[in-house]
């Protein structure tokens, strides 16, 4: 039969105490309590020494003495070993993360540093250093616990909204750079905190200046440019609504060579005096005229089949060119019937087709 005080299985599996794991891990007060008891160990051994030499009783008396005081003499002699072995332990330890804590500063120096040189290359003309200096970025992002990481991301988005917003043959390589530095960067949680103003202007009006927005694209506000809308860009307008604004932009899925494939887009007010080509409608309206003000949109051959449209004023006040809809799915304005909606456009705009055949749409649900 086993004793109750017995140690159990796990107290014997476990072990002594890691030196970190100990109540004090004060060095200072395993050294005193070292000293003290190495006083008392020394004590115990001259007593017992005077007192074997100069005891008159027989040796075997004496002996016997011995043998009552040796427990208290070796369990002094263990807690010696024990304060000295626990005292030097916690010194090495405290002498391990003074070293950890340097190495760390000089990481955090080091990265500092990259960062400085990082924005000496960006500010060269040269693709090639912009591109180091990207690197250098995308490092002192991805360094565990840096403290520069959020300003080294915000300096990328920076970089994007400055020099390269259009994705012509040349950026390519930069913005896909970019693109990759702000997905990782999104990945272990940093985001950039404030919008930006994207306001560059194409060499020419050509379609081949387009701006493509991607997965994790900085938020902001964007001036004048020519947008492709493809299913990232709808997956963006839908989760992120709050994240752009677009101020006389050109939207556009399709050019006139090329078969109609639409992206179906809601038109809220997030767009201001827009122009959209090859778009199909969704909803048209504004939530709220008093911040945003009336809106003009221009749509050219776009398709408004099936468009929930919230007021009159919303259609009259845009401008449509060779618009259309699908045979059965007419547009509808709150509070007219579908056919009072097209009947109002067809006064105030002219034509406006409606097609045998459906045009293949780019929804949100495919995006």
């Amino acid at each position: 039969m086993v004793s109750n005080n017995s140690p159990s299985n796990e107290t014997q599996a476990s072990g002594p105490k890691p030196v970190s794991d100990l109540p004090c891990k004060d060095p200072d007060r395993w050294f005193v309590l070292g000293v003290v008891a190495a006083i008392l160990l020394v004590i115990g051994m001259v007593g017992l020494a005077v007192y074997m030499l100069s005891s008159s009783s027989p040796w075997a008396d004496r002996g016997h003495a011995m043998q009552v005081f040796q427990p208290f003499l070796v369990g002094m002699a263990g807690i010696v070993t024990l304060c000295t072995v626990v005292w030097r332990g916690l010194i090495n330890e405290a002498q391990a993360n003074e070293q950890r804590r340097q190495n760390d500063a000089k990481d955090m120096a080091d990265v500092g540093l990259l960062l400085e040189k990082a924005t000496t290359f960006l500010s060269d003309e040269s693709l090639m250093k912009r591109g180091v200096g990207l690197a250098m970025l995308n490092t002192v992002i991805t360094t565990p616990k840096s403290p520069y990481a959020q300003y080294a991301l915000e300096t990328v988005c920076d970089e994007l909204a400055a020099r390269y917003l259009f994705e012509t043959t040349d950026n390519k390589p930069i913005i896909d750079q970019i693109r990759a530095i702000i997905i990782a960067a999104d990945k272990r949680g940093i985001r950039t905190t404030r919008k930006r103003p994207f306001n560059q202007r194409p060499p020419s009006t050509d379609f081949s200046f387009e701006i493509k927005i991607w997965e994790g694209f900085p938020p902001g506000s964007f001036h004048k440019q020519t947008i492709f809308v493809d299913a990232t860009l709808l997956r963006l307008l839908r989760r992120r609504p709050n994240d752009f604004n677009f101020h006389d932009c050109t939207f556009y899925t399709a050019d006139e060579a090329s078969l109609y494939v639409m992206a179906r887009m809601q038109i809220n007010e997030r767009f201001s005096d827009c122009i959209f080509k090859y778009i199909s409608v969704e909803t048209l309206g504004w939530s709220s005229e008093t911040v945003w003000g009336k809106k003009t949109h221009q749509f050219d051959r776009c398709d408004f089949s099936g468009a929930l449209i919230s007021s009159e004023d919303d259609i009259l006040r845009a401008t449509l060119y060779e618009c259309c809809f699908e045979r059965g799915r007419p547009p509808q304005i709150d509070g007219l019937s579908h056919e009072e909606t097209v009947d109002l456009i067809r006064s105030k705009h002219g034509i406006f087709v409606e097609l045998e055949q459906p045009v293949p749409i780019l929804t949100h649900d495919q995006a």
